[in-house]
């Protein structure tokens, strides 16, 4: 298995592609409003995006854009359902997961059909729990609600997708993985942290933390400076490299393009995302 090098990454306004090893970033795909949850199977990327109707500025258009191996796009896969604020995605076992913040909902596309999953009996389709993240381990189906302040994090059985359990840790958080320990692990964004969900702080930062990369070599994380919704195109991206045991080793500037909203390694094992590997398949 190669080691942990390329990474694509998500901000408010591009997809872009980055060498830990140069430092050398690369443009893949811009001009879709934000860019931010990146999965994949064995023959396509998908990246979700938020671009904007061309003549009504401010009416959001969803979508689903579809990369061949090489990184080039395909076509775009539009939701039949209302997919408000989309944020992270999820390939797993056949279907993309799709978390809709502003619906407080999760849209799953099977590749031909697309179905809706209140995690909860009551619907709200508003921003109420405001689900950013969505991540599961073989009967464990693990979503992330920030709340717009504290926030939690909620496991339910796969696939029946029954509540199990309500963690309530952080402020505006994102992501939601285990490490090699098996401690249930997330970026406390608004405090500038990672954490688990049993209070050990694995680092700390002076950025807004989101997007992770969990190898089996290497932590990254996602930096951003802090700054409101209006605001986050006009920032800066940045990522922390850091060893498995969470010692700090490098920063990489990736530009001026808005807040870091994904990371993904192309190139290696990730354990905060579905474990297949481009050209390698799941491990």
């Amino acid at each position: 298995m190669p080691k942990t090098d390329n990474l694509l990454i998500t901000t408010s306004t591009a997809l872009v592609r980055i060498s830990l090893e140069s430092g050398k970033v690369d443009t893949v795909h811009q001009g879709d409003g934000l860019y931010y949850g990146v999965t994949w199977d064995d023959n396509y990327y998908y990246v979700a995006v938020r671009s904007y109707h061309p003549v009504i500025r401010k009416k959001e258009r969803p979508a689903i854009l579809v990369f061949n191996k090489n990184l080039e796009y395909m076509k775009s896969l539009i939701p039949e359902y209302s997919a408000g604020g989309i944020h992270q995605i999820l390939y797993y076992e056949g279907d993309i997961f799709i978390s809709c913040s502003r619906e407080d909902n999760y849209l799953i596309y099977d590749g031909h059909k697309w179905t809706r999953w209140y995690p909860f009996a009551m619907r709200h389709d508003s921003d109420v729990h405001h689900f950013n993240s969505i991540w599961i381990d073989n009967n464990e189906l693990y979503i992330v609600g920030h709340n717009n302040g504290p926030s939690d994090i909620w496991s339910f059985g796969y696939p029946e997708k029954r509540v199990q359990r309500r963690y309530h840790v952080g402020k505006l958080i994102h992501n939601v993985w285990k490490d090699e320990r098996g401690e249930l692990c997330f970026c406390n964004s608004d405090e500038g942290m990672v954490e688990t969900v049993n209070g050990e702080i694995l680092c700390t930062t002076n950025g807004f933390t989101r997007g992770v990369v969990a190898s089996e070599q290497l932590n990254v994380i996602g930096i951003s400076e802090f700054a409101n919704r209006r605001n986050r195109k006009k920032t800066k991206a940045y990522i922390n490299i850091y060893d498995k045991e969470w010692n700090y080793l490098d920063q990489l500037y990736i530009g001026p393009l808005g807040q870091v909203c994904e990371l993904r390694s192309l190139d290696s094992e990730d354990y905060a995302h579905n474990k297949i590997v481009p050209g390698y398949g799941k491990i």
